[in-house]
């Protein structure tokens, strides 16, 4: 009598336990993959007006006529406020994107040794305040906003800048544009504060009042029996500045002896 008839080939095939588990992987697709130069690059998303704005607002006013674009274009000092606008939002833009691609390559190059999170922002406030800003910095929630943190936070970023930059590049270049402002014409001339006349200046911010009372402290202890007002805010302007008459007029006296005494960092731009 003849056996059971033997089974399919394929059904022999998949008795073997190694070809049941290739028969269970999917079928690999032929189709190449495409080749990484054809992948679209995804779309760069536009900075932010705001933020521009913010950039824009701290370019002291006496750096603006040595203002340049790339292609050579100069600051419009005789044009309408919107061309002037425009002009500083694309210098701005132009200054951001050649900031970021400096980082960068330089990343990649392995020439930019971050330790922390905390150097690379410290390392990006530099760039904004060497190329852009001209060492004047603008205010603690202005820098908040800028790095997308909290106020307290981004005055603690702007405390460890700081500690790191004030004396070479930050309290020296100031120190000229005050002395440059004390030296102009005021805003208001013979204004009473208490028993004391003092004029009152424009100021880029209320930093400016902090570092000239920092001077002002210095003269102090140099010379213990002139009475050396404080500066303070005008009518809690922050864009106003009260000063004494007898230290503007000891300021303007020993000028070139504080700027000796407080040179420029050497790659400060200034």
């Amino acid at each position: 009598m003849p056996g059971p008839a033997p089974p399919p080939p394929e059904e022999a095939a998949l008795s073997d336990p190694r070809a049941r588990k290739a028969a269970k992987k999917p079928a690999v697709s032929q189709v190449a993959a495409p080749a990484p130069g054809s992948l679209p690059l995804p779309a760069l998303s536009r900075y932010s007006d705001r933020v521009l704005l913010l950039f824009v607002r701290a370019i002291p006013a006496n750096c603006l006529g040595q203002c340049k674009l790339e292609d050579g274009g100069g600051f419009p000092v005789s044009g309408s406020k919107e061309e002037k606008h425009k002009f500083l939002l694309e210098l701005v833009r132009q200054r951001l994107d050649l900031i970021s691609r400096y980082e960068y390559e330089h990343w990649l190059n392995g020439q930019m040794p971050f330790v922390s999170f905390r150097e690379i922002q410290i390392w990006r406030l530099f760039q904004f305040a060497r190329f852009i800003w001209g060492w004047n910095l603008p205010e603690d929630e202005d820098i908040a906003t800028i790095f997308n943190l909290t106020r307290r936070q981004g005055t603690n970023l702007v405390s460890d800048f700081h500690a790191k930059f004030r004396k070479l590049y930050i309290y020296p270049v100031l120190l000229r544009r005050l002395l440059e402002i004390l030296s102009g014409e005021p805003a208001y001339r013979e204004v009473r504060d208490e028993d004391t006349i003092g004029r009152v200046f424009l100021i880029p911010t209320r930093r400016y009042v902090e570092e000239l009372n920092a001077l002002i402290s210095e003269f102090r202890q140099e010379r213990r029996t002139v009475i050396l007002r404080l500066a303070k805010l005008y009518k809690k302007n922050d864009q106003l500045m009260w000063v004494s008459e007898n230290v503007v007029q000891l300021l303007n006296e020993r000028r070139t002896e504080i700027e000796a005494l407080y040179p420029i960092g050497v790659d400060a731009g200034g």
